[in-house]
């Protein structure tokens, strides 16, 4: 996966967190705990399928992980602070 941040604002700074249905609250709490110096993502957090790196304006980051091997729903978030509302749904076969 690709992720290209094209904002040009200094505050879009992005990250694509693929998580557990449900566990936006939980991850998002524990990734503004976790801080900048974490790339807000908490270390271990059972909730988390997987996580890309902080990517800053005019920046592109690439993700690679294995689907989940469960079939289902899961979702996606942004665990940059104030970036609650950016969301998503990858659905597993």
């Amino acid at each position: 996966l690709t992720l290209t941040n094209s904002a040009t604002a200094e505050a879009m700074i992005h990250n694509i967190v693929f998580i557990e249905r449900g566990k936006q609250e939980q991850v998002s709490q524990a990734g503004l705990a976790a801080g900048k110096e974490n790339g807000f993502l908490p270390e271990d957090s059972e909730y988390i399928v997987a996580a890309s790196d902080l990517a800053y304006p005019g920046e592109t980051v690439d993700l690679m992980f294995t689907a989940p091997e469960n079939p289902g729903t899961y979702q996606f978030i942004c665990t940059y602070p104030g970036h609650t509302a950016m969301k998503g749904i990858l659905i597993v076969n």
